[in-house]
């Protein structure tokens, strides 16, 4: 479904992405780690269009789309969170969905009802009329997630939608990612929490000063001692 070929990106003399290349195959849910400053969102925003590479290709579902914009990506099928929650604060969370939904709905009770679906699957049906701005951290970032959805995307790349959430927040945000998988939406996701990650993600790539230094099984990638060194800090005699 995607596929990512020597992407790199410099900014004046900092290289935040050097050199990057994997694939990702429909259906999968693959996390991203790696610890702060190593390029996570950097990638993200050069998958989605949001910066374009200095080198290298982006292909997706076979097709080449480097030089593509965000709207044009989105179009084609690709959908995205961002690590800060930007929710549209002075609308509702209904309204908030109809913004993604009008994508590809053109008449308003088409998109009306598609939204009202998507909220009650993420579980703020109750919060439809509700302005974003008053909406709670954890809701915002369901409300993130529901407005991608709305958007019919293949992809959905997730970047930290469990950071600063509870432990009640985090389980409820698991079982979110995996009903969005179930939908037939393949999930690329940035996470830092290696429990998270463990518990639905069977493919783990790692990432450390822009380059990827792991990619595989998440059991044997989580256990590399170059990972542990760079993610965790710790050092093996």
């Amino acid at each position: 479904m995607l596929e990512i070929a020597g992407i790199t990106k410099k900014f004046a003399g900092l290289t935040a992405v050097n050199q990057v290349s994997f694939a990702v195959d429909a259906g999968e849910i693959v996390s991203i780690i790696g610890p702060n400053g190593a390029g996570k969102s950097t990638l993200f925003n050069l998958l989605t269009g949001n910066l374009q590479p200095t080198i290298g290709s982006v292909r997706y579902c076979g097709k080449p789309i480097t030089g593509y914009s965000p709207e044009r990506r989105a179009r084609l099928g690709m959908g995205r969170t961002f690590q800060i929650a930007k929710p549209l604060l002075a609308l509702s969370a209904l309204e908030n969905v109809l913004v993604g939904a009008f994508l590809h709905q053109r008449r308003l009770a088409d998109a009306e009802a598609a939204a009202f679906d998507i909220l009650d699957d993420v579980g703020l049906a109750d919060r439809a009329a509700i302005p974003a701005s008053e909406l709670t951290l954890s809701e915002r970032r369901r409300l993130e997630i529901a407005r991608a959805i709305a958007t019919r995307p293949n992809l959905i790349l997730l970047d930290e939608v469990m950071a600063g959430l509870n432990p009640t927040e985090v389980h409820l945000a698991v079982e979110l990612v995996r009903r969005v998988n179930q939908r037939g939406i393949t999930v690329l996701l940035i996470e830092h929490n290696l429990k998270v990650v463990r518990s639905f993600s069977r493919r783990v790539i790692v990432l450390d000063r822009g380059k990827l230094i792991a990619d595989g099984q998440a059991e044997s990638v989580l256990a590399d001692t170059a990972v542990i060194e760079a993610y965790l800090g710790a050092r093996r005699s």
